[in-house]
């Protein structure tokens, strides 16, 4: 199918913007510094983005100095070396993976990650290797401990994500209802069986999944949607009927937004750990292991995406302790000997 003439103006304008974001990071890793942080933080994924700011404020009140690179970089210049945050142990991107793991091996440390899959022996066997010489691993769910506990002899420590720690930007005058879907049903059978645990067609689930959301937004009072990458903002434009907001790839502009409704629905991750943070009631659409972890923690309403649900919303629970643990990670770098 061809791309809409609009749709490829948006895709090329991400594409700088991206790369203006990855320079700028480049050029501030010329900086001295102690820590070199890697992650996705320069994907144009907000909640990715919103990981690498929490872990650069936290390294930095603790006295340290840190700055954050692509992981698309190599060679770090920074003393010590910590892989991140966020979904980034994984097979099916190895080329990555093997520039990750050299921030974790010999002495470095990774810091309230997660963890999908890992079926490969290979790679089963790098993770393993580099976990075992890593001074510190911090994962941010139990779901990411179980899989990566049996590769290696480090003991593995569960926290938060790192992205607790940020505070909310102040409220401003919004819509009623803030909306968060991402594309889904979009990758191969396989892909989905493997990491995901889905037994479906991906043609039929992406159609049942898209009429599910709008039968939810039916059910809800002045919608807005909320992307938090650019593939929602043009999921959103394509697919559904409700005033979409321009997509920025600013993590105090996207709690801004959030902070301005007055319900939340999510589906991403960091859209939930947004609404956590700002307090306001949620109701989530649970598509990974990940997102069904944290809403059993912040114990809110929940469906599948493509079993409907009248939307409910309840304020989140036990946020105070999610930051706690997202401060821990930061506590257990100071106490690590990274010599």
């Amino acid at each position: 199918m061809e791309i809409p003439f609009l749709e490829k103006i948006e895709k090329v304008s991400f594409a700088v913007r991206r790369r203006i974001e990855y320079d700028k990071m480049r050029t501030k890793s010329l900086l001295p510094h102690e820590f070199a942080v890697c992650g996705s933080y320069s994907t144009g994924n907000v909640g990715d983005k919103a990981i690498g700011e929490a872990i650069q404020a936290g390294l930095q009140q603790a006295g340290h100095t840190c700055q954050l690179y692509s992981h698309r970089s190599e060679n770090p210049r920074g003393e010590y070396r910590i892989l991140g945050g966020g979904g980034v142990l994984h097979d099916y991107q190895p080329e990555v993976l093997e520039r990750r793991l050299a921030y974790v091996r010999d002495g470095g440390a990774a810091i309230g990650v997660g963890a999908l899959t890992i079926s490969n022996e290979k790679y089963r066997t790098r993770i393993g290797e580099a976990l075992d010489s890593a001074a510190l691993v911090t994962v941010r769910d139990r779901y990411s401990k179980e899989i990566l506990q049996p590769l290696t002899e480090t003991d593995i420590e569960v926290t938060a994500c790192p992205a607790f720690t940020l505070e909310p930007s102040e409220a401003g005058s919004g819509y009623t209802t803030g909306v968060n879907f991402r594309p889904w049903f979009n990758q191969s059978q396989e892909f989905l069986s493997t990491y995901y645990n889905y037994s479906v067609d991906p043609n039929e689930a992406r159609q049942e999944y898209i009429e599910n959301l709008k039968r939810i937004l039916d059910e809800i009072d002045d919608p807005v949607f909320i992307p938090f990458d650019h593939n929602d903002y043009l999921f959103a434009k394509n697919h559904l009927d409700i005033p979409v907001l321009n997509y920025t790839y600013s993590v105090d502009k996207t709690l801004e937004r959030v902070n301005s409704v007055s319900q939340m629905i999510c589906m991403r991750y960091h859209s939930l750990v947004f609404a956590s943070i700002c307090n306001v009631p949620s109701f989530v659409v649970r598509y990974a292991p990940k997102v069904n972890e944290l809403v059993s923690i912040v114990d809110v309403p929940s469906t599948l995406p493509t079993e409907f649900q009248n939307p409910t919303f309840k304020e989140p629970n036990r946020v105070c302790e999610l930051r706690k643990e997202g401060n821990r990670n930061f506590a257990l770098v100071n106490d690590t000997d990274f010599s």
